[in-house]
């Protein structure tokens, strides 16, 4: 009779814990240099983030397995605020407006690291890409390193005026 009662209340636990608990948040997030804010902003369609540094910062801590980043047209670039080198993590994808629409402008040391890195050796779950539709170009044209892969799949890009465009990659489509 015990045991019955025990699971009961164990089973009936649970069930509150998951009606309770938040929900996870969309694997969708969006970022746009026009219109959006690192401030006020939720990195929903409605509610964009400003820059990749502050979405890739953010993501981290969320639950869901994998991150699809839509970046909006413009330039990225250090005076709206992106802080380079960036890196996209294995579990998130970068999906630019298409190249010569969606601009990541700056420079690095050369030659390492890459104004762009993006490590691991696969692409995120459901998604056949790590980083596509943008161009990557030099602030400073003849130096540093635009990009930096190992193993994923890049598709749909431009680099442009680095020392060194794209290195270590393995998985250009």
């Amino acid at each position: 009779m015990c045991s019955r009662v025990l699971a009961r209340s164990a089973l009936a636990a649970l069930l509150v814990a998951l009606v309770c608990a938040a929900p996870l948040r969309a694997t969708d997030h969006y970022v746009d240099a026009a219109n959006g804010s690192n401030t006020s902003g939720d990195g929903s369609a409605a509610a964009p983030w400003k820059t990749l540094t502050h979405a890739l910062a953010h993501t981290t801590a969320l639950p869901a397995d994998t991150h699809h980043i839509h970046v909006a047209p413009g330039i990225y670039d250090a005076a709206l605020g992106e802080v380079f080198p960036l890196s996209i993590r294995q579990n998130t994808a970068v999906e630019g407006a298409g190249a010569g629409l969606t601009t990541f402008r700056g420079v690095t040391a050369f030659p390492y690291p890459a104004l762009l890195d993006v490590p691991g050796s696969v692409n995120p779950p459901g998604l056949p890409f790590a980083l596509r539709g943008v161009t990557v170009a030099s602030s400073s044209p003849g130096a540093g390193a635009g990009l930096s892969a190992r193993g994923r799949t890049l598709r749909e890009l431009v680099v442009e005026d680095f020392a060194y465009g794209i290195y270590g990659t393995q998985g250009l489509g």
